[in-house]
């Protein structure tokens, strides 16, 4: 159960769901689509992590289901076409599904970096590092290069792991409101 959060903490977090639980974690992480001058809570974050992953698994589970009751069906009738299609189908609802989070994501994730006490512009550098390792993984020119491969992985698990670290770290207090009406 999450700790009960004051109005006041979520006003200075700049996030109505700051702190948030379970149920409102994810209802949090679409509601504060665009938000990337918050806070998020390491519990807020990790919530929605599982939401994600939960989400992820049914999709994938339906898959399986689609093309297990389609296997049946195209023995049935024996074509090809209709299994083709469930399959485009599936990588479809996988595609809208993931296009869908990037933008709550990448916000989420700012926020969390912030509320950890770091600049948004580590969590750039290391998405470019990740990127640079993408590009020198084995394609085009570079594909019979290993020292490319080796740099890429490095890179790729390095900024990984980087992020996983920032995301794990305890949530800073948020900055204490100061009473205007108060006066020497």
């Amino acid at each position: 159960m999450a700790k009960p959060v004051s109005a006041e903490v979520q006003r200075q977090a700049d996030n109505k769901y700051y702190r948030a639980g379970f149920l409102r974690s994810g209802i949090g992480f679409f509601a504060n689509y665009v938000n990337f001058t918050g806070r998020s809570s390491r519990s807020e974050y990790w919530w929605v992590a599982l939401w994600r992953l939960l989400i992820a698994g049914l999709v994938i589970a339906l898959g399986w289901l689609i093309l297990g009751v389609d296997h049946g069906i195209t023995k049935l009738f024996s074509g090809d076409m209709l299994r083709l299609s469930s399959l485009i189908a599936l990588i479809a609802v996988f595609m809208i599904y993931g296009v869908a989070i990037i933008v709550p994501g990448l916000s989420m994730e700012v926020r969390r970096f912030r509320d950890a006490g770091w600049s948004w512009w580590w969590l750039v550098g290391f998405y470019a590092a990740g990127s640079l390792g993408g590009i020198l993984l084995p394609n085009g020119e570079l594909n019979d290069q290993p020292w490319a491969t080796a740099i890429g992985i490095a890179l790729i698990v390095v900024a990984a792991l980087f992020e996983l670290v920032i995301d794990l770290l305890p949530s800073k207090n948020p900055p204490v409101a100061i009473d205007s009406t108060v006066t020497n």
